[in-house]
């Protein structure tokens, strides 16, 4: 079940960020540049996804 919309109607849609698989690049550029240092980010979705290639460049980036 894709929980976009529930997100969207609960936090509102300026507030919801949707990537596509082929956008894994623009998403860690994105959070690089909205993060903060101690903020925790959850990444989630099926291992197919690759969510493994954002989580190597966020940390890759840390001081």
């Amino acid at each position: 079940q894709n929980t976009a919309p529930l997100l969207m109607s609960k936090m509102g849609v300026e507030r919801v960020h949707l990537y596509q698989t082929d956008q894994l690049k623009q998403l860690a550029s994105d959070l690089l540049a909205i993060s903060q240092p101690g903020d925790v980010i959850l990444l989630k979705a099926s291992h197919g996804i690759h969510l493994e290639e954002v989580v190597q460049q966020l940390t890759s980036e840390q001081p």
